[in-house]
């Protein structure tokens, strides 16, 4: 598996079409448009070894650290 694999944790898409970055480099939870613009990282400091990212349908993230 290569290192690149290894760092991210997960990707989803919301209700926009905006993608959510989750990786185990900071910043470690981040958003970007639908044409890879980047927009914010969430949860700065919040996170140790992030596992898994899913979206509900509120357009909710939830995190599994």
């Amino acid at each position: 598996m290569s290192a690149a694999k290894q760092l991210v944790a997960r990707i989803v898409i919301n209700l926009k079409g905006h993608i959510f970055l989750f990786q185990r480099v900071k910043p470690m939870l981040s958003e970007f448009t639908t044409d890879g613009r980047f927009i914010r990282s969430l949860g700065d400091g919040l996170f140790t070894h992030p596992h898994a990212l899913r979206i509900d349908v509120n357009d909710n993230l939830w995190t599994t650290d």
